[in-house]
C-alpha cells in the first residue's frame, strides 16, 4: 500500500516517491494510534466508492480489440503462475490474507456466521465483476501494463483525465483506510487483544514498512504479493484440514 501511494505520487502528481510513502506512512500512523475505528468503518464506503467509479467509467471502454500482455523486467523474482486459473486462485488467497487482520480485529461486530457468509458472498461477487472489467479494459493496452506503475490509472489519464484525476483521489484514500485497517489489525493481534498496546504498536509498523516499498510498486506485485497469496493458501488450507478433524 505505500508502494503504491508512492508511485501514485511519482507518476501522477509529479511529486517524489519519497513524499508519498511517507506521508502515507505517518497518516496511518496517527490514525492507527488514534482513533482507528471511525476510519475502519469509512474503509468500506470509500472502497465501494472506488469500485462503483471503476465500473462507471471503464465499462464504455471494455470492448474492441485485445492484444496479447508482454512480460515487464522486474528486480525481484517473479513469483505469480503464468496460467490465468491458478493466477485466480492465488490472488483469491492474497485478498483472503490481507482481510484476515482486519475482519479478525472487528469481528466482534459479525452478529451471526449468516451475516459473515452473506457479507463474504457478496464481497466475492463485487470483486469477480470489478476484476473483470479491469482486465478487459487494460487488455486493449498491454503495454501500460508492461510499463506503467499503475497500468489503470494511466489509462484513465490518457483516455478520460478528469475521471482519472477523481479516482486518483479516492484510490488515495482508498490505499489510506485500507492501510490503517491491516495495520490496526496486525497490531491488535501482536498485542493480544490489549488495545493500548495494539494502538502503539499500530502507530509504529508503518514506518517499520517503509524500506520495503522503496522497492517498487510493479516489483512487489510480482514477487510479494504472489508470495502472500501462497501464505493464503496455506494458512485456509491448515484451517480446512482443523475444522475437518475437529
Amino acid at each position: 500500500m505505500l508502494a503504491a501511494a508512492g508511485a501514485l505520487f511519482a507518476d501522477h502528481l509529479r511529486r517524489p516517491f519519497a513524499l508519498g510513502v511517507g506521508t502515507t506512512a505517518l497518516l496511518t500512523g496517527a490514525i492507527a494510534r488514534n482513533e482507528p475505528t471511525r476510519m475502519l468503518r469509512l474503509n468500506g464506503a470509500i472502497v465501494t466508492l472506488l469500485v462503483l467509479s471503476l465500473l462507471v467509467v471503464l465499462l464504455p471502454v471494455i470492448g474492441g480489440t485485445y492484444w496479447p500482455v508482454t512480460s515487464r523486467r522486474t528486480l525481484l523474482p517473479v513469483l505469480a503462475p503464468s496460467h490465468w486459473w491458478s493466477g485466480a486462485v492465488l490472488y483469491s488467497a492474497f485478498n483472503l490474507v490481507l482481510a484476515l487482520s482486519p475482519i479478525g480485529a472487528l469481528g466482534r461486530e459479525v452478529r451471526s456466521p449468516v451475516e459473515a457468509f452473506l457479507g463474504a458472498a457478496l464481497g466475492s461477487v463485487v470483486l469477480i465483476l470489478t476484476g473483470a472489467v479491469v482486465l478487459l479494459a487494460l487488455l486493449r493496452h498491454p503495454t501500460l501494463i508492461a510499463e506503467a506503475e499503475l497500468p489503470l490509472l494511466s489509462l484513465l489519464v490518457g483516455r478520460l483525465p478528469a475521471a482519472a484525476a477523481v479516482y486518483a483521489f479516492v484510490l488515495y484514500l482508498a490505499l489510506l483506510t485500507s492501510c490503517v485497517a491491516i495495520t490496526y489489525g496486525l497490531g491488535h493481534r501482536a498485542a493480544g487483544g490489549d488495545t493500548v498496546r495494539a494502538r502503539r504498536i499500530a502507530g509504529w509498523l508503518p514506518l517499520a514498512a517503509m524500506p520495503l516499498s522503496y522497492l517498487g510498486f510493479s516489483n512487489l506485485v510480482h514477487s510479494l504479493y504472489p508470495l502472500i497469496g501462497y501464505t493464503g493458501l496455506g494458512i485456509l488450507l491448515f484451517a480446512l484440514i482443523r475444522r475437518l478433524l475437529a
